[in-house]
């Protein structure tokens, strides 16, 4: 596993209900359908911009880019790579 997905995995078992359950989740498990409401999916949002040192674009704060872990690695690099932020391994 990659650095950024370890830090998604973190953030989410620490921020939400799921806890430990995340890192038994397939990536492409829906969150919202498993325990996550929108409160704590914006928890973990902010929690990944501090621990990433990134920013995600207002227009890009929509629920369907962070509803499964594949979709928020995908957004978190989509941030690394066109933003011109710190780069993560992975």
């Amino acid at each position: 596993m990659n650095d950024i997905n370890e830090i998604i995995n973190s953030v989410i078992a620490e921020k939400t209900v799921l806890k430990e359950q995340v890192y038994e989740l397939n990536d492409t498990v829906n969150l919202l359908e498993v325990g996550l409401d929108s409160f704590q999916l914006m928890n973990v949002i902010v929690e990944l911009e501090n621990r990433l040192d990134i920013t995600f674009r207002d227009e890009d704060l929509i629920v369907i880019k962070f509803q499964n872990l594949k979709q928020i690695y995908a957004s978190i690099r989509e941030v690394l790579s066109n933003y011109g932020k710190k780069t993560v391994s992975g």
